[in-house]
């Protein structure tokens, strides 16, 4: 029997047969340092409770925007909350935010 060692990132999970190599996918990812800024649509134009927009700023300096997709996992609600749509009334999925350039 051989035994195989392998290495994995610890920030994307990747596996590597060698440790230098997965030393440098971890010193590749860019982390963020904090939340700059959120956008959120309306009740009118999205039905969705979610930021539409995250601007982060990495360790890096960098400065990042990311859109909402998805949701991934509907929170359970009780009687008279708010009800999360998984879909625009258009049944299109986004945020309906208006575009901000940075």
């Amino acid at each position: 029997m051989t035994e195989i060692t392998n290495y994995r990132c610890d920030i994307c999970g990747e596996v590597y047969l060698d440790q230098e190599t997965a030393d440098q996918c971890e010193a590749f990812h860019v982390r963020p340092e904090q939340l700059d800024s959120m956008m959120f649509g309306s009740i009118a134009k999205t039905k969705i409770p979610y930021p539409g927009f995250l601007i982060m700023k990495m360790v890096d300096g960098a400065v990042v925007k990311y859109a909402y997709n998805d949701i991934l996992n509907v929170p359970k609600q009780d009687e008279g909350e708010f009800n999360v749509p998984v879909e625009n009334s258009d049944n299109s999925v986004g945020c309906g935010c208006d575009e901000v350039d940075e």
